[in-house]
C-alpha cells in the first residue's frame, strides 16, 4: 500500500493528469484548502502544491491536454490553473458553491467547461470570455436539489448529471 502525505485535512477528489501530458501525476483536492500534485509512482512526492481557495476544495478537473485544470472551491469559486507554473489563471462565480466542475472532453472545446451548483444549477463557462456573467454560455436549471457529478457522454456532445433530488439527468 502506498502512502501519499502532505494534506492535514480529508480529500474531496483525486485526478489522474491526462495520458497526453504523461499520465504519471495526480492532482488532489482537499479540505485544507489546498491541491496538491503527486508522483504517481515512486516515493508519491508532492511536486507542487496550489494554494488560492479561501475555504475547502470540492473538485478539480483537467484539460485534455493537462496543461491547465479547473477546482471548484466551497468559497464560491471556481479557479482555472496553470499546471506547470501554479499559477491561478482566471476565476469564475456565479454566487453559489460549486460542487463538481468538468472540462468539456472535446479537444475543439477546451476553453469551455459545465459546474454543478448547491444552487441545483448547471452553468456552462467559456473561459476565453472571463469570470463575469459575459462567460456564462447556457444555464441548465432542471434539478431540484444540488447538482454533485457531470459525465460527458456520446462523444462528448451530451452529459448526464446526478443531483442530490435522486435523479440522473441526461442533457
Amino acid at each position: 500500500m502506498a502512502a501519499f502525505k502532505g494534506h492535514t485535512k480529508g480529500v474531496h477528489a483525486v485526478r489522474w493528469l491526462p495520458a497526453a501530458a504523461g499520465g504519471h501525476l495526480l492532482l488532489s483536492a482537499s479540505m485544507d484548502r489546498t491541491l496538491r500534485l503527486w508522483q504517481a509512482t515512486g516515493d508519491h512526492a508532492c511536486v507542487r502544491t496550489y494554494l488560492g481557495h479561501a475555504q475547502a476544495v470540492r473538485d478539480a478537473s483537467f484539460s485534455a491536454d493537462g496543461k491547465h485544470f479547473l477546482s471548484a472551491g466551497y468559497d464560491k469559486w471556481v479557479k482555472l490553473w496553470d499546471t506547470e507554473t501554479g499559477q491561478c489563471v482566471s476565476r469564475f462565480s456565479r454566487g453559489s458553491v460549486p460542487y463538481c466542475v468538468k472540462f468539456q472532453g472535446d479537444p475543439d472545446h477546451q476553453a469551455e467547461f459545465l459546474v454543478g451548483q448547491q444552487d441545483r444549477r448547471i452553468v456552462q463557462w467559456d473561459s476565453r470570455i472571463g469570470g463575469g456573467d459575459d462567460g456564462v454560455v447556457q444555464l441548465y436549471q432542471q434539478h431540484l436539489g444540488p447538482v454533485n457529478s457531470i459525465t460527458f457522454v456520446d462523444g462528448h456532445r451530451r452529459f448526464l448529471s446526478t443531483s442530490d433530488d435522486k435523479s440522473l439527468r441526461l442533457w
